[in-house]
């Protein structure tokens, strides 16, 4: 005779561990659910708004510089380390951790400094065999409109007031910019031309210039992450061009003329082809260097000459600071809440004056900008995140409500949040202004193409330039 029993596991029914919550069984047929699509829709409004509720970006300053600060570099070995330089000469040396100035070089030059840049590890010293004498016996280049560079170590002294110079670079002009080689001893400098340095020799080994009697000064520098002796340097407002120069045969591979100077280039840590350009013209553009014929994007929203830019160490986005006083963060990925081109966000304060120079931290997480007021403002890279441990329900709860955020985002109620800020007046009426002239341009064009005399019959009208191309002039090789 055989009995029919219920048989249930207790493992199915009772939490998995002391604390967590006891396992909920649903049925998950949609003719159970009329209303799930209504209450999704409410949950994602109700994500959007405590996203921009908990939106608190500002962390803290450090106070110290006298003069406004042009450039900031990150130590690529220590988390917590960053040199500033100021306009009056001021070299400093900060703690992120302590948010403390750990070293000041008041007279490190003479007029502004503008630039910085860390030696890589292995070429410390000598005595740098470990990691830990890597981290105490770190070095940095700047360089000046003195037309000095200088070397600095930053390791720690038993002597407070014993003078940290290790060695100093003579030019015949002022530098605009400095970045060392990845690989090798060797550091470039941006001036009337490129002068390529051996960190044991007092005079450039090298010089690099574009091969026409008009090509201007250079206005900043910057090497591949992994094409080592590949560069990239933007020219002075009388030049207006983009070049890209071969360290080993001394001869540049290209140069690219654009309708305004570029003030900052930066390449993607992750995606070594593509470069960054921080334009006078408002705009930033990302170039592939393989193909420099058209800008591969076009990021607009700023109303100032956008000063610098950073990548972020994933390669998914940048920030970027702008005479307009504001910092904007960006994004190259497609899993965005804004449209393409577009900042995410966008930072502000009413002390903060033109912002001169931005970097991120190593891990990403924060920014830095050096402003016209001699400050420099720490920001969370993601306003609405929140510091500290995060337990696994808090994990669990905030990636369930960005997945809402993405998957309504194109719904207005959501989307006008997520694209909605509050701007300075002048900004606000600045980015108004340039929407009614952009449009009456746009009109006029079309307008003008429409009422175009055609020569010849069944001849089309002539088709608009492209966005990618508006910026750019011509291509040399």
């Amino acid at each position: 005779m055989k009995i029919k029993v219920l048989a249930r596991s207790l493992d199915n029914h009772q939490p998995q561990s002391h604390g967590a919550p006891a396992p909920i069984h649903k049925n998950l047929d949609p003719s159970l659910h009329p209303h799930a699509r209504s209450r999704e829709y409410t949950r994602a409004v109700t994500a959007s708004k405590l996203n921009r509720m908990f939106a608190k970006p500002f962390i803290g300053q450090l106070d110290g510089h006298r003069d406004g600060i042009y450039v900031m570099g990150k130590d690529p070995l220590k988390l917590t380390q960053v040199v500033s330089g100021a306009a009056d000469g001021e070299v400093r040396v900060w703690d992120l951790g302590t948010r403390a100035c750990t070293i000041s070089l008041t007279e490190a030059h003479r007029g502004r400094v503008t630039g910085v840049t860390f030696l890589p590890a292995k070429f410390q010293g000598e005595e740098a065999e470990s990691r830990t004498s890597r981290l105490g016996s770190r070095k940095v280049l700047t360089c000046g409109i003195d037309k000095v560079v200088k070397m600095w170590d930053l390791g720690p002294r038993n002597d407070p007031g014993a003078d940290r110079l290790v060695n100093t670079y003579q030019g015949k002009h002022g530098f605009n910019d400095i970045d060392h080689h990845h690989t090798e001893p060797v550091f470039v400098t941006a001036s009337d031309k490129l002068h390529i340095w051996d960190v044991t020799k007092s005079s450039p080994i090298s010089d690099l210039s574009w091969n026409s009697a008009r090509s201007g000064a250079n206005h900043c520098v910057t090497f591949s992450p992994s094409e080592h002796n590949v560069l990239a340097s933007a020219g002075s407002s009388s030049d207006r061009s983009i070049c890209l120069y071969d360290m080993r045969s001394n001869k540049a591979l290209g140069r690219l003329i654009m309708q305004m100077r570029m003030n900052c280039l930066r390449f993607n840590p992750q995606q070594p082809s593509v470069l960054l350009a921080a334009g006078e013209d408002h705009q930033l553009y990302t170039f592939d260097i393989r193909y420099m014929k058209s800008a591969t994007q076009v990021f607009k929203d700023h109303v100032g000459p956008v000063m610098s830019c950073d990548w972020s160490p994933t390669g998914q986005g940048f920030i970027s600071g702008s005479y307009d006083r504001t910092l904007r963060i960006w994004s190259t990925s497609d899993t965005t809440f804004h449209r393409k081109g577009r900042s995410i966000d966008v930072y502000h304060t009413k002390r903060m004056q033109r912002v001169f120079s931005s970097i991120f931290t190593l891990d990403g997480k924060f920014s830095l900008t050096g402003s016209d007021d001699g400050s420099i403002r720490i920001w969370k890279s993601t306003a609405a995140e929140g510091l500290g441990v995060k337990s696994g329900r808090e994990m669990a709860s905030k990636e369930y409500r960005d997945e809402l955020r993405q998957k309504w985002n194109a719904v207005e109620g959501v989307g006008k949040l997520e694209r909605q800020r509050y701007l300075p007046k002048p900004i606000y009426h600045a980015q108004k202004l340039r929407t009614e002239m952009l449009e009456a341009r746009a009109k006029k064009e079309d307008n003008r193409n429409a009422h175009r005399k055609r020569k010849r019959e069944g001849e089309s009208t002539e088709k608009p330039k492209k966005e990618r191309q508006k910026g750019l002039l011509a291509l040399q090789s």
